[in-house]
């Protein structure tokens, strides 16, 4: 979008420049026909009646600002957090670039919005109906459509606040995703909701589905205003296709009740499912860093659903540094001052327990993921340390290797991703069945066997 538009710096409301707004590059861009923020300051220096001219910082770090516009063919737009990325001083010029945009509102840093709608690649692919099956008697298919839901409260995120599904103007079966009643800024929006709901898409449909819309209102009577940011995928001309096999559950299972859940309970989760999210339906990066990204997350997911599980008792703990302080005659300062460090650590669980402990888990729900879980836990645990702490590599055949870890990658990735669909509220009973018909399981346990004998050869 370009054209002669009305500009001003939020922080100086009395002073009006024209130019032009570009929304269509990856980030938004100004250009100002004059100066929003000087590029010089003249200073006194410590010589009676003699100045000098400084330049302003400026750039990403150094500046934040919000600039207005009002333009005739669209109205008011924010861009915000913006800085200076070029200027040209004859004739005078400034162009500004922000992180992000609003397009239908003029909002500042200290805004806080009543609503948002998220609309999500391939959710109204999911949500539509499915077949379940061949009616016995006249062998036709069962096809099961997801009826309409009440909304669903979502109390951590404000009292009042509830998620709801709201048809687009367009028609169809296509829907918003709507969290109304709240009042939270934007980082909270795309941290809280926006981003989960992504994540939750991704990992449940077994295809990437990026967040392609986001609009929000400041008031509950106020038009939707259409937000523009890095976030945000624009449609792809050929979206990769979701497709039923790949599914891993339905949206049946989930339902806004989940959705409500999952966006509790990833609070607590931090980044563990974009983790988990980004190796979907992705082959790249290489295989040793996708295993090295699940394991740690693995660990870190023990880590914030136990955290106060320990291998020591606090009686134990406690007599450890006098008897660290009953060496000083046999050891130096140093070394007692790097073993009273450690022992901050030493009640933690190793990394093979916390693994054995979630295996524990899944293993009930998906019987064979881990096969012999005492080998699988030291294998996990042998690749994981390997490329963690780039440790030596020994003499072992390239291909059996690949195979190995191939095998560690996959069941690493259904291990974390049944226990982040539990947190979607869904049941082992439902899990366990989707898995039978789910492409990528299948293939799974046909080759993990062949790939990986040491652990799954008693299966």
């Amino acid at each position: 979008m370009t054209g002669q538009t009305q500009i001003w710096n939020v922080a100086d409301t009395t002073r009006k420049l024209t130019g032009s707004v570009d929304l269509t590059l990856r980030r938004p861009t100004v250009s100002v026909d004059g100066e929003l923020t000087p590029a010089y300051e003249e200073r006194a220096t410590n010589l009676p009646g003699e100045t000098e001219v400084v330049d302003l910082p400026f750039g990403p770090e150094q500046e934040q600002i919000f600039v207005h516009a009002e333009a005739p063919d669209i109205g008011a737009i924010t861009i915000a957090e913006g800085y200076t990325s070029g200027r040209n001083f004859d004739p005078n010029a400034q162009i500004i670039t922000g992180r992000w945009a609003l397009v239908g509102g003029h909002v500042d840093a200290e805004t806080k919005y009543v609503s948002a709608r998220v609309r999500i690649q391939n959710f109204d692919f999911w949500r539509r109906a499915y077949i379940a099956g061949l009616d016995p008697e006249t062998r036709r298919p069962i096809i099961v459509k997801t009826a309409e839901e009440p909304p669903c409260p979502v109390p951590h995120l404000g009292g009042n606040a509830e998620i709801r599904l709201e048809e687009t103007s367009d028609g169809g079966e296509d829907y918003w995703i709507v969290l109304d009643g709240v009042q939270l800024n934007l980082e909270r929006i795309l941290k809280d909701f926006v981003k989960p709901l992504s994540d939750l898409a991704t990992i449940a449909i077994g295809s990437q589905s990026w967040s392609v819309s986001i609009q929000l209102r400041t008031s509950a009577d106020s038009p939707w205003s259409i937000l523009c940011h890095p976030l945000l995928d624009t449609p792809h001309p050929v979206p990769p296709k979701a497709k039923r096999e790949h599914q891993v559950v339905h949206y049946a299972d989930v339902r806004l009740q989940g959705l409500a859940a999952w966006l509790a309970n990833s609070v607590s989760l931090d980044v563990i499912p974009t983790l988990v999210a980004g190796q979907v339906g992705r082959t790249g990066p290489s295989l040793e860093i996708r295993l090295l990204v699940l394991a740690s997350a693995a660990e870190g997911y023990h880590r914030r659903i136990h955290p106060h599980e320990r291998r020591l008792s606090p009686e134990q703990i406690e007599k450890i540094p006098p008897a660290i302080s009953s060496l000083k005659d046999r050891l130096d300062s140093e070394t007692r001052a790097a073993m009273h460090e450690s022992t901050g650590y030493l009640d933690e669980p190793v990394f093979r327990k916390r693994m054995h402990s979630l295996a524990e888990v899944v293993e009930t729900i998906l019987p064979g993921l881990t096969g012999v879980t005492d080998n699988w836990t030291k294998v996990v645990a042998k690749h994981r340390n390997r490329y963690a702490h780039r440790l030596p590599v020994e003499d072992e055949d390239a291909t059996k290797l690949f195979f190995e870890m191939l095998a560690i990658q996959q069941s690493l990735r259904w291990l974390l991703t049944v226990l982040l669909l539990i947190k979607a509220g869904i049941s082992s009973e439902i899990l366990a069945i989707r898995a039978t018909r789910n492409h990528e399981w299948s293939s799974f346990v046909l080759t993990r066997t062949q790939y990986l004998p040491s652990v799954y050869r008693r299966i």
